[in-house]
């Protein structure tokens, strides 16, 4: 695979886990915590969800089986483990003025964290318009829930974000910390052949 078509592969399985959550958790906790024992899987249905679900689209979209995501889970890590695999693979990009992460990205924003993933993006006077899905956002009865959003990001590096929807108020401002650029990640055949040297 291109890192263009690792991009794509990353949008697509976004698009698929929108509306997954707490309501349904047994498909919810194959997303978040595939392989885990029956209680960290209980437990992580209820967990803030956002960089888990990231997680989550990543191996939808092909990511190999990488050491840095496997069971067990330790409470606390899914950041951390997102962040070890992409340094470890040179994808981790720090924000910058020139421009928003590519389609397919998965952005840390910060005070406080958030992991989402960006679905499209577009420049504006002022910045870029973001697309996003969404983990650990919530529904009417307080389980957790995978959301569209949308975001505005300025030209210092603030990200602002509402639901993708009419009337939706922009929620609180927080700096954009870097992103995963999912274009050099083991998705697809990269890992294979990676396997077979």
């Amino acid at each position: 695979m291109t890192p263009s078509e690792r991009r794509a592969a990353v949008v697509r399985a976004a698009a698929e886990v929108v509306g997954m959550g707490g309501h349904d958790p047994g498909s919810y906790a194959d997303l978040v915590a595939p392989g885990e024992t029956p209680d960290v899987r209980a437990s992580l249905v209820q967990a803030w969800g956002c960089a888990l679900v990231a997680a989550g689209i990543l191996r939808r979209a092909g990511l190999a089986d990488v050491p840095e995501l496997r069971p067990p889970y330790h409470s606390g890590s899914a950041v951390s483990r997102l962040e070890a695999l992409t340094r470890r693979c040179g994808a981790w990009r720090t924000w910058r003025r020139e421009g928003a992460p590519c389609e397919g990205a998965i952005v840390v924003v910060w005070l406080p964290w958030h992991v989402y993933t960006v679905t499209a993006r577009a420049e504006t006077p002022s910045g870029w318009s973001v697309g996003s899905v969404d983990g650990g956002q919530h529904d009417a009865q307080g389980r957790q829930v995978v959301r569209r959003r949308v975001r505005t990001w300025d030209k210092l590096g603030f990200d602002r974000a509402r639901d993708d929807q009419p009337g939706a108020a922009l929620g609180e401002q927080r700096r954009v910390y870097g992103w995963f650029d999912v274009g050099a990640l083991p998705i697809g055949d990269i890992y294979e052949q990676a396997d077979a040297e």
